[in-house]
């Protein structure tokens, strides 16, 4: 529904990639608990959860791309 990657992607991508990293490549993971999700959620709705899980990704995705020697802010 939030059209964020779900767990059976992630266990492809992470298969695909050990099976193709090497001695020579590092493979960092992030797993994230968002505490109290459930009672947002509840609370506010799916279509508002979904929202919130957006922008969370959203978030995260411009973190990763920001420049090592800044740290984002938000």
């Amino acid at each position: 529904l939030s059209e964020l990657p779900n767990r059976r992607l992630f266990d492809q991508r992470l298969t695909l990639a050990a099976s193709q990293a090497s001695a020579e490549v590092t493979l960092a993971i992030m797993m994230l608990d968002i505490d109290h999700f459930k009672l947002y959620n509840d609370y506010y709705g799916h279509q508002k959860g979904d929202e919130c899980l957006q922008q969370v990704a959203t978030a995260l995705h411009v973190s990763l791309q920001a420049p090592s020697s800044q740290p984002p802010y938000f």
